[in-house]
Parts: C-alpha cells; structure tokens; sequence
C-alpha cells in the first residue's frame, strides 16, 4: 500500500502526510519570525507493508507483528533534515609556537591544540611576533592543512629564512598561529503525529563538521512514542494510517 509523504521545504516547519489521498499541510513560519533553517522530510511516496489479516497482532517491544489494519509496520521510517548554517558552531582560538624554517621555501610542520572530536575549520594563519589573531596574517609564511581531524596536523613554507634558532633566541622564533576549529553539532527538532499531539523531542546531528546540514531518523511506531527529551535513538513515535506527521525546528 503506498502512502503519501507531502514533501516540502520551509522556513521553520514542515509537515507529511500519512494517507491513501495525498495531501500537503505546513505550517508557516510566524510573521516575523527570526528563522535562518529549512528543514524538510526525506521522501514524497512511502510503502508500508500491508496487514495480514490472518495473523494475531503481537506486541513485542516498539514493533507490532502479525499487523492488523491501520497499524504501521515495523521498520516504517522517516528522515528529517535541517539546513542551517548559523546552528553550526566553529570556535576561533590559537596556539603559539616555536618555528624556525632555516632555508627560503623550506617547511616544517606542526600540531594544533584539538581533542577527539574536534576538526580543523578553514585554513589557519601566522601572525608576525607580537600579533595577536586580529591582525593580519605574516604575509612571509604560508599555512597548509595535512591533517584536519585530531590531533590536527599544519605545514607551514617560508619565503624566506624565518625566524631564529630556538636553541640561540628562543623568542626570535615564537609565533602565533591562528584558526578555528569545530565538531559535529546538533540541533533539537520536534516531531508529532495525530496519535501523539505532544510528539517527540529529539537531537538530530550534523552531518560532518561545518556543514550546516542536520539529520534524524524517526520510526512511525503503532504502539508508543519515545520518552523525550532524548539525544541518542532509535526514537519512536506513535502513528497509525492518515496521521499527520509534522516536524518543527526553531
């Protein structure tokens, strides 16, 4: 039996419908609302196994087997996606380091401060000595990412000779290098069904580091919804044949 998933892109809110008759429904953003996101569902047709009216209905756990009509089978699911590059969250910092590059054009490499987890964002920089992050970069050396995930790897190439011998002037070769660094980042969505007007409150999560793209999977469920607020799945909720299914992000 197929059913219809209305599939829509808006600001603030969208809706699916469950049914044998498609229909669209959404829900606007309010007049005047601050909203930078879209948020959307993953498909426009869903199947749903058909019942087999010749089985009993079996509760075990979130699944219902031997399904009776209007009960939706176990596996039925939904992705919701959220856009939004302002949910992203980058973390602008430094190090400072010793670097002496002892011939023109030479290189040396070094680590950045990141704990697991954390990424390297963007390309960082050198400041002269004496700087600090707010000034512009030392136009007579140029940064490279090897490595951007931890522990965070930079090469860096003089023009020319640069710096001085840490073992002879240790502060002639003390630099600060800049950069901002990031992980994946979530953001809260609520979902609801007719059968649950108060619906689930669940932690989709981005879907790399600085992407701006979030994702959760919800499983339409016949028998109960998931106690929420909950960060970590699978998450349920209850819904059963021509239910609304709306997803809400602020």
């Amino acid at each position: 039996m197929k059913k219809r998933f209305g599939l829509l892109s808006l600001i603030g809110a969208t809706a699916v419908l469950i049914a044998m008759v498609g229909a669209i429904t959404a829900l606007a953003a309010p007049a005047g609302a601050d909203a930078t996101g879209s948020i959307k569902m993953d498909k426009s047709w869903y199947t749903i196994t058909a019942a087999d009216l010749e089985k009993p209905l079996v509760k075990s756990g979130h699944h219902a087997t031997g399904l009776t009509p209007g009960v939706i089978a176990a596996g039925a699911v939904v992705k919701v996606t959220v856009t939004d590059a302002d949910a992203n969250v980058t973390t602008s910092t430094f190090d400072v380091r010793e670097i002496y590059i002892q011939n023109p054009l030479g290189t040396t490499s070094t680590t950045l401060s990141l704990v697991s987890g954390e990424e390297i964002v963007g390309t960082p920089f050198v400041v002269v000595a004496g700087d600090d992050c707010d000034d512009a970069a030392d136009s007579n050396i140029t940064v490279s990412v090897q490595n951007r995930t931890f522990p965070g790897t930079i090469i860096m190439q003089a023009l020319a000779k640069y710096g001085a011998d840490p073992a002879h002037d240790h502060n002639a070769s003390v630099r600060t290098i800049c950069f901002d660094k990031g992980t994946k980042d979530n953001v809260n969505v609520t979902i609801i069904s007719t059968q649950d007007t108060t619906g689930i409150y669940v932690s989709s999560t981005e879907t790399g580091i600085n992407t701006g793209k979030f994702e959760v999977t919800v499983n339409l469920d016949a028998l109960a919804s998931t106690s929420t607020p909950v960060t970590v799945g699978p998450f349920y909720l209850k819904s059963l044949d021509l239910d609304t299914i709306t997803a809400k992000y602020k």
